[in-house]
């Protein structure tokens, strides 16, 4: 894990390796003004994605779009998921980091080819983030039996 205090040396630098890039769909936007990226492709966040992708050193990049659900970009493919449904919204603080918990630990969990389960990796933190948003807290994270691997 890495703490990025300056995003405009921090995120444009090559030495920033990692495997999964998280963000929001504002923070999308940031960084590929920071990258330069004509504003013509900043107007589809897929094509965005995959500008991002072809010019910093992260294989998947996960845009989380809230009610929206999430996009999930790779040099390969790119694909949308829908939020899952909830009864009722208690508290949304967090959703966004169930959302990558939930994926990241669905990675460590299922031992087959990444690429062929980023769709289950996802759909994962998409459960993860419904479960919080459905609870205050924690409460409803640990109500629930995480994804069989």
């Amino acid at each position: 894990t890495r703490l990025v205090s300056d995003w405009s040396s921090d995120v444009c630098s090559s030495d920033l390796l990692s495997d999964y890039l998280f963000l929001n769909e504002q923070e999308l936007a940031v960084v590929g003004e920071l990258l330069r990226i004509p504003a013509s492709l900043r107007l589809n966040i897929a094509e965005l994605g995959n500008g991002i992708l072809s010019l910093l050193p992260v294989q998947v990049l996960v845009v989380k779009r809230g009610p929206a659900g999430v996009i999930v970009a790779t040099q390969r493919e790119t694909f949308s998921l829908s939020a899952m449904p909830v009864q009722e919204i208690r508290d949304p603080t967090g959703a966004g980091d169930a959302l990558a918990g939930g994926m990241l630990g669905a990675l460590r969990r299922i031992p087959s080819d990444r690429d062929a389960d980023l769709r289950k990796l996802a759909h994962e933190g998409l459960r993860c983030a419904a479960l919080a948003i459905a609870e205050f807290g924690v409460a409803g994270l640990l109500r629930s039996p995480p994804l069989a691997g």
